[in-house]
């Protein structure tokens, strides 16, 4: 009787003498590429050689009980191949963010780390996953693994830092009465013989645009009149001398 292994990958393992027979007390196994045997004559197995990796060794036991046929045992020590395939981000608004990563067997997922994931299983090629619920702050220190159907367990894949921010991002849109930077806003038509603070704001800004040659002061006189008809040839405006909806506009954007 002799025992067969088909072996895949470097490994250390034994044969129980359980498995198939037991020979009798004496006779000596004689292996064809290891010679390292027990005295009990269950054959021990050293790690692999380069080169050896797929090919079958036999032990043959002289003398052996008649009894049993060749018994071939295969023992599968490939490691699943795990690799990143899109990473979570370096900053993100999403408690709960996508992670994808790929792999070369089927298996069962472990996740390590302060993250987590309720999804456990991957099978081959790309596996998006989604974490539990995460606390706003800096991720460093997560990581998976995969385990194989055979009980092979791959490296470990370090997930690429990543950030929840503190909350979400709020664009503003600025409405037509926010003042630009520096700039005063006007909010009521100005026309011939008004005065106010406005009006002074407006002499101000006709001025500063050499439109207007006199000190400000707060009177919407002849001279105000045609400083702003003078201002909306220039813009392409009509050229009514007061200070309507579309002039309006215009001196609030700053131009």
């Amino acid at each position: 009787m002799r025992y067969q292994y088909q072996t895949f990958g470097n490994f250390t393992d034994r044969f129980s003498r359980a498995k198939r027979g037991t020979p009798s007390a004496g006779l000596k196994p004689e292996p064809f590429l290891n010679n390292n045997c027990l005295n009990d004559f269950a054959p021990r197995f050293r790690p692999l050689n380069f080169g050896e990796q797929g090919k079958t060794i036999f032990f043959q036991f002289f003398n052996a009980p008649a009894s049993g046929d060749d018994i071939v045992k295969t023992i599968d020590t490939h490691v699943p191949l795990i690799s990143e395939v899109t990473p979570v981000g370096d900053s993100v608004t999403t408690q709960t963010p996508n992670y994808t990563f790929t792999t070369n067997e089927a298996g069962t997922i472990t996740y390590f780390g302060d993250c987590f994931s309720s999804t456990t299983d991957a099978t081959v090629g790309s596996n998006t996953i989604t974490f539990n619920k995460l606390a706003a702050g800096f991720y460093g220190n997560c990581a998976l693994t995969v385990t194989n159907a055979a009980g092979n367990v791959s490296s470990s894949l370090n997930i690429i830092s990543f950030t929840i921010a503190a909350g979400l991002l709020v664009v503003i849109t600025p409405t037509p009465n926010t003042p630009s930077a520096g700039g005063y806003q006007f909010t009521r038509q100005l026309s011939y013989g008004m005065s106010g603070d406005d009006v002074k704001q407006l002499q101000i800004i006709l001025v500063a645009k050499c439109f207007l040659k006199a000190t400000p002061n707060g009177y919407f006189g002849p001279a105000t009149r045609q400083a702003v008809k003078n201002y909306q040839k220039v813009h392409g405006l009509s050229q009514v001398g007061l200070v309507g909806p579309a002039t309006k506009v215009l001196l609030n954007s700053n131009k």
